[in-house]
């Protein structure tokens, strides 16, 4: 889907069109006529290739919100809007430097590893393993976070002898919570993907695309990410 394309293209068309309505002469209407027709046909052929990108992508937004694969769904909306880049994350030294090379990057990385392998454990940390292991429960301290709330205590949490991440808020079940217990950050956030998704103004606008295509688009990301983990 390029719409800067399709509107040269619609243009283009146009243009022929104003030529051939003007022309006075046979030999120029007749020039005028095969392109427009050319020009007809490209607009026409582009619209379906459009049409067919815009149902798969609805199709795969339908499965995404069935399965409340958010991440996919998000995914799928910036594949809509043509703002959808996916690349790995830079590499960046201690004082915040982008790392280009290989081989800055891999001594990078090594620095990295030293320091957190060789911190000392901390004591006198309330201990969660035992109990964990009593339940059957894994935990994985890289996925794990801590949410403290209203409490004065401050011991961490240990995993495999490494503290968890403590954090203020983190969404669970598609809900914010934080640590004062309020729901204004949870609002907004819930606000903010809404509107992301609401920002398809192209695909709304578009006169290719179906009614019903538009109305499946809706439900599947607007009401999906807007009502994400509520009850009713």
């Amino acid at each position: 889907m390029d719409n800067a394309r399709n509107t040269c293209k619609s243009r283009q068309k146009e243009k022929y069109k104003n030529i051939l309505n003007n022309n006075k002469t046979r030999s120029a209407k007749q020039s005028a006529s095969r392109e427009y027709t050319i020009a007809n046909k490209d607009v026409r052929n582009s619209a379906r290739r459009d049409k067919r990108a815009v149902d798969k992508l609805t199709t795969e937004a339908e499965e995404a919100a069935r399965a409340n694969n958010i991440k996919a769904l998000y995914d799928n909306i910036k594949l809509l809007i043509r703002k959808y880049q996916k690349g790995r994350r830079p590499v960046k030294s201690k004082e915040g430097k982008t790392l280009n090379t290989h081989k800055e990057q891999m001594k990078r990385w090594v620095e990295h590893f030293k320091d957190v392998l060789n911190q000392d454990p901390p004591d006198k940390l309330k201990q969660v393993e035992k109990r964990a292991a009593e339940t059957g429960l894994s935990i994985n301290h890289n996925k794990t976070k801590v949410l403290k709330s209203k409490t004065k205590s401050q011991a961490s949490l240990i995993v495999n002898t490494q503290a968890l991440e403590e954090v203020e808020s983190f969404t669970y079940l598609g809900s914010v919570g934080d640590n004062l217990g309020s729901s204004d950050k949870d609002v907004k956030i819930r606000s903010g993907k809404t509107r992301t998704a609401f920002n398809m103004k192209t695909i709304w606008k578009a006169r290719h695309i179906t009614l019903k295509t538009k109305i499946r688009l809706f439900n599947s990301n607007v009401n999906t990410i807007l009502l994400y983990g509520a009850e009713t």
